[in-house]
Order: structure tokens, then C-alpha cells, then sequence
């Protein structure tokens, strides 16, 4: 198993059946089953957010945290901006008023050019059979009709995110019940990777072919 987000291999912590460990920290676990002459077993992957209290809905991304971070070739990297790099990702989801919980695995990719320079950088999901379901089944919006996905957006606001943080999903709130225009739905969420706090972030559809249809 791991605690930093990476895939478990053959050379991770080995876990013992009757040997416990203490978590006291909001921690990503991931674990794999290897046996000598057997594929390993899927990556499973749980969140510990510990001693944190929030109504938002919740977030936890776990990853290999260079995939994420390292300077020259991480996704968050000045670098990457217009690469379009990928990188595979096991996602969390809570919100304890809709009482919602989901979890799946993803492509990320950054949304965005010039508002992805610097962090919170946003970022899209997208649906992979490789790496998980083909589309999120999800009901991300409350008592919205909208409950399947190809990708999402946790978004940064755009070039507002150091002014008025909440501005453009406010505004399509605002709109969305007027009629003959359309607005994409919102939700502000508490954004964690590989178990530390990375932000506020603006839940989003994406707004293309596939949510016009």
C-alpha cells in the first residue's frame, strides 16, 4: 500500500493481517494485492479527511505526486500549460447534504491557458474505460437532471480567481431559470490532493457537444 498518492507496486509498504496502523492525519491509502505467478489485483484507493467539518461538498484527488507536481514535467507546471497533458487520477466525492458519495477513476487534464500559470490551477475529467467507467454517474448538482457525465470541470474562476472568486458561477445561477438561456450548473467544492488541502474550487459542467445534447 501507499500513503503518497502513487500506485502501489511490489516495492510499497507491505500490509500485515494482524498488524494495525494508526491514521491521525487526513491521509490517501492505496492498496494492491500481488501473489507470485498472478496479475495484481485493482488499485483500490480510500480518503481520510480528518478533523475538518465542512456542509461544501468534498473532493479528494490521489495521484503520483509527480504526475501533479513535478516542476518540469508535473501537470500544475508553467511547463505543461499548453501541452495538453494527461494524467490518471482516482477521485472522491462527498456532500453530506445530498448525501451523495461517489468514487471513480479519470483522466486530468488542465482547463484553461493563462489562468493555469499559476495554483489553484482548474482542471477537467475526463471519463476513461481504461482507467475506470466510461462515463461519471453521478448527481453532482442536487435536484439537477443531470446525473451522467463524459468529463467535468473543477474550475478556478478564470482570471477572476484572485478578485471575485464566486463571480462566474454566480452569474449562471443567477440565469438558469430564465428562459431560452442557457447556463451551466455550479457548485462551490473543498479541493484535497493526496490528502492535503489544495483548495476552493468551482464544480462545473462542461460545457460542449455532449452537454448541448
Amino acid at each position: 500500500y501507499t500513503t503518497d498518492g502513487s500506485a502501489p507496486d511490489t516495492s510499497s509498504f507491505q500490509a500485515e493481517s494482524e498488524k494495525y496502523f494508526t491514521i491521525d492525519t487526513s491521509t490517501v491509502i492505496r492498496a494492491r494485492a500481488f501473489k507470485k505467478d498472478f496479475l495484481p489485483g485493482a488499485t483500490m484507493t480510500h480518503s481520510f479527511i480528518i478533523g475538518e467539518n465542512t456542509r461544501l461538498p468534498v473532493f479528494s484527488l490521489a495521484g503520483n505526486p509527480k504526475d501533479f507536481f513535478d516542476e518540469d514535467s508535473g501537470l500544475f507546471s508553467p511547463n505543461t500549460v499548453y501541452h495538453e497533458l494527461r494524467i490518471p487520477v482516482s477521485f472522491e466525492y462527498w456532500d453530506r447534504i445530498d448525501k451523495v458519495s461517489y468514487a471513480n477513476d479519470a483522466t486530468v487534464v488542465l482547463q484553461g491557458t493563462s489562468a493555469s500559470t499559476q495554483p489553484p490551477q482548474s482542471m477537467r475529467f475526463l471519463s476513461n474505460s481504461k482507467y475506470g467507467e466510461s462515463s461519471f454517474n453521478v448527481s453532482f448538482f442536487g435536484k439537477s437532471s443531470l446525473s451522467t457525465f463524459n468529463k467535468f470541470v473543477l474550475r478556478n474562476s478564470g482570471q477572476y480567481k484572485t478578485q471575485s472568486y464566486i463571480r462566474d458561477g454566480l452569474f449562471h445561477s443567477f440565469t438558469k431559470d430564465i428562459e431560452n438561456i442557457d447556463a451551466l450548473e455550479y457548485r462551490p467544492a473543498i479541493v484535497y490532493i493526496n490528502g492535503k488541502f489544495w483548495s476552493l474550487m468551482n464544480l462545473r459542467a462542461r460545457f460542449d457537444d455532449d452537454y448541448i445534447a
